[in-house]
C-alpha cells in the first residue's frame, strides 16, 4: 500500500471516533472534506466522542475459579 493511501485510511479511521474539531487539529482544517466524506461513507459505524477517554483501575480477579470436585 502506498503512503498516500495509508495516510487517507488513517484520516478516515480517525473520522470515525474523533470530533470534527479534534480531527481538524490533528489532520488540518484544509482536509475537512476527507472527514466529511468519511463520516458519510461510514455512517452507522461511527463512535461519537463522549469526551476524554478514561481508564478505571481493574478491580476484579484474574484467577480462574475452579469447580468443586467433591
Amino acid at each position: 500500500m502506498g503512503k498516500v493511501k495509508a495516510w487517507l485510511m488513517d484520516m478516515e479511521e480517525d473520522a470515525m471516533w474523533m470530533s470534527r474539531d479534534s480531527w481538524a487539529g490533528r489532520h488540518g482544517s484544509h482536509n475537512l472534506d476527507v472527514f466529511d466524506k468519511a463520516r458519510d461513507k461510514y455512517e452507522g459505524h461511527i463512535v461519537e466522542p463522549d469526551g476524554p477517554i478514561t481508564c478505571r483501575p481493574f478491580s476484579g480477579s484474574l484467577k480462574k475459579e475452579e469447580d468443586d470436585e467433591s
